[in-house]
């Protein structure tokens, strides 16, 4: 089957090249006298004449190259739609979320804020009270998804002797480790 959607590609192709080729030779020899003319192409300069010829040119290749797109495209449905044929459908299986685990919320709590700004794919947290926080590289993934008005606690124990602070989410007590920096 895969030979022979390719060997209707290429013969499609070949027309298209063979049609292009056709079209593509002298403009004027293409139409009769009555038709040069009506359409004013022996009025053309041979800068215009080669102008039209590239205007064509990139028309019917723009247009081959469509079709070829079509054509793998087609094939590509018909080759996904014979391998579902041939295989039963995965049976559905659940999926159950992966717990993270959460880490005791212990110590004295330095502050209660909201989020004003994530930046720089979470490595710096800025506050309501224009405070900035550094962010711990093994926390910044977490911290990029968290969002402006989230609300959040600034724990003074940290298990880190860089981001000696820990910021806990409110939303879900998701915990990073942090550091003020401004």
């Amino acid at each position: 089957m895969k030979a022979l959607l390719l060997g209707l590609m290429c013969f499609a192709a070949s027309l298209a090249t063979g049609y292009g080729q056709a079209v593509l030779g002298s403009i004027s020899k293409q139409f009769t006298p009555a038709q040069r003319q009506a359409t004013g192409i022996d009025k053309l300069t041979p800068a215009e004449q080669d102008a039209l010829r590239a205007v064509v040119r990139a028309n019917i290749q723009a247009e081959i190259l469509q079709r070829e797109q079509q054509i793998r495209a087609e094939a590509q449905q018909q080759a996904m739609a014979a391998l579902q044929a041939r295989r039963p459908p995965p049976a559905a299986k659940a999926v159950q979320p992966i717990a993270k685990p959460r880490r005791a919320l212990t110590g004295g709590v330095v502050d209660d804020a909201t989020i004003t700004q994530v930046t720089g794919h979470g490595s710096l947290i800025t506050l309501d009270d224009e405070t900035v926080w550094q962010v711990s590289p093994v926390d910044r993934a977490d911290a990029a998804l968290w969002t402006e008005q989230t609300d959040i606690l600034i724990l003074d124990d940290s298990d880190d002797a860089t981001y000696s602070r820990r910021m806990v989410s409110k939303d879900d007590n998701e915990i990073i480790h942090v550091r003020q920096v401004r």
